[in-house]
């Protein structure tokens, strides 16, 4: 195979006139379909990894097709490549074992697309400035920023937050952690106190996860999850108390375990659609500023949930919803509720997105409600045990590291 490789770099070279450029310029067209790889994925790595700009055929200095020819249960890829009003290269046919994962197929093709964009760049005298190997790495970071607006209860609420999203994954495995802190000013309607009284909050978050990949379809994931809130109120709680956040809560730990079954755990093309269903079980420990519903200012309970997660992925959009339904047993009543998310994320660049959010949640039973008759401010603005909410956001997410893994994990999306 070396010595192929090498052939063909010479060939490229003494098959063509030397031209200078200050940057090489390709053409690309990939069609693949009954392949499993993403034409998608190999161009952005194609271009990243190679220092390529993406022209039109007619002004690129040379240009890439890629086709398969499967025949007989065997996987072989033809790349053909071109010099702008140059000869035709003799096709290159690529035979892979059909034991390859998807992963290791797209290494193979972008290893000898590389040798034809070497081949390429000794013609243009181009050389490489700077190496840049951020697809072969297997994590990826995502910063993000949003803004939300909420409105509960004769409540209205503006809120910030910042996000740091990190992912180390494989085919087996996934690690992700996620640090987020967000800030929020609320308003509750003057009949609470006969005037307005106001509150500042702010939310940290620590959420962590460990997925294994069990079968193809099927994976098992470990979660922990640590929030806290502060708040300080103006012009003060008229009962003399703390204050408090709305729903009363001062800090609430998580542990969870769960089950999935995704249909596509890796994507394969821009084009896809995807589904997953997840049960999980969770034990949990919410602390309150103000003793809850049972008089109490900590409870620990068991909570089921069930996830339903659907995507569909466009060129330049991305679309998901995440329906969820959740229970727990407490003495004597039930906690219960069910929340729906919808995300769309619009791609800038192939690195940074815009995104807009629409959440709304029914909670029934809710466990932080301040007790029977409290009138603490948490009570006044915040007391029911029934409640539905919603939250509109908008925000910016940035992707560092492999793009490529970013665009095709879909085990444990949310």
């Amino acid at each position: 195979m070396k010595y192929k490789n090498l052939l063909l770099c010479l060939f490229i070279v003494f098959s063509f006139g030397a031209s200078a450029a200050d940057k090489l310029s390709v053409a690309w067209d990939c069609y693949i379909p009954t392949n499993p790889v993403s034409c998608n994925e190999l161009k952005v790595d194609f271009l990243e990894k190679n220092h390529l700009e993406l022209q039109p055929k007619e002004e690129a200095f040379f240009s890439v097709a890629i086709r398969d020819l499967n025949m007989n249960n065997t996987i072989e890829y033809q790349i053909t490549a071109v010099q702008k009003h140059g000869n035709l290269v003799n096709p290159i046919h690529l035979p892979l074992n059909s034991s390859l994962s998807i992963s290791e197929q797209t290494t193979k093709i972008l290893e000898m697309l590389k040798n034809v964009a070497d081949g390429y760049r000794i013609i243009a005298n181009t050389p490489i400035t700077e190496s840049d190997d951020s697809a072969a790495k297997p994590f990826y970071v995502n910063p993000t920023l949003t803004g939300s607006g909420n409105k509960v209860q004769g409540s209205q609420s503006f809120s910030t937050a910042g996000d740091i999203y990190a992912n180390l994954s494989s085919d087996s495995w996934r690690f992700v952690g996620d640090l987020g802190q967000g800030y929020s000013y609320n308003a509750q309607d003057k009949t609470a106190f006969n005037s307005e009284v106001t509150s500042r909050i702010s939310k940290t978050g620590v959420y962590g996860m460990i997925y294994r990949s069990i079968s193809e379809h099927f994976g098992i994931a470990f979660i922990g999850l640590h929030n806290v809130v502060r708040s300080q109120t103006d012009p003060g709680d008229p009962t003399g108390l703390p204050a408090n956040s709305l729903d009363n809560t001062a800090s609430k730990n998580q542990i969870r375990a769960g089950v999935e079954w995704v249909l596509i755990p890796f994507i394969t093309s821009e084009s896809s659609g995807n589904i997953s269903i997840r049960y999980s079980i969770s034990g949990e420990v919410q602390k309150y500023v103000d003793p809850q519903t049972f008089e109490l200012v900590q409870e620990q309970f068991a909570r089921h949930t069930v996830d339903l997660y659907l995507a569909k992925h466009f060129k330049k959009v991305d679309v998901s919803f995440t329906g969820s339904g959740y229970m727990s047993s407490l003495r004597p009543q039930r906690l219960s509720g069910a929340i729906g998310s919808g995300t769309v994320f619009y791609k800038v660049t192939d690195r940074l997105s815009l995104l807009g959010n629409l959440s709304v949640e029914y909670a029934r039973n809710r466990v932080m409600s301040p007790a029977e008759g409290s009138n603490t401010f948490s009570g006044l603005t915040g007391g029911n045990k029934n409640a539905t909410s919603g939250t509109m956001s908008i925000g910016l997410k940035y992707t560092l590291g492999n793009l490529r893994l970013y665009n095709t994990d879909e085990r444990w999306k949310h």
